[in-house]
């Protein structure tokens, strides 16, 4: 089951390399129980005009694996 959870600050990117995650995203993952550090990543999953929705994504080794998780930011 994935997890949908309300906590960018910031759009994602267009493009496909998505961003950072900002030290407030991580730090607002970490009290839903994540264990997270910083290289996550957030990767726009909306399409062209959805820079609101992506999946996040954590580093292992040398490439990016999904965390199964949502992102969401309230400017929608």
């Amino acid at each position: 089951m994935t997890e949908r959870l309300n906590i960018l600050n910031s759009p994602i990117p267009f493009g496909g390399k998505g961003r950072n995650l900002t030290s407030a995203e991580l730090k607002t993952l970490r009290t839903h129980g994540y264990k997270c550090s910083t290289g996550w990543k957030v990767i726009r999953t909306g399409g062209d005009d959805a820079d609101w929705i992506g999946a996040a994504y954590r580093p292992q080794d040398g490439h990016l694996s999904n965390v199964g998780v949502v992102l969401t930011w309230g400017a929608s």
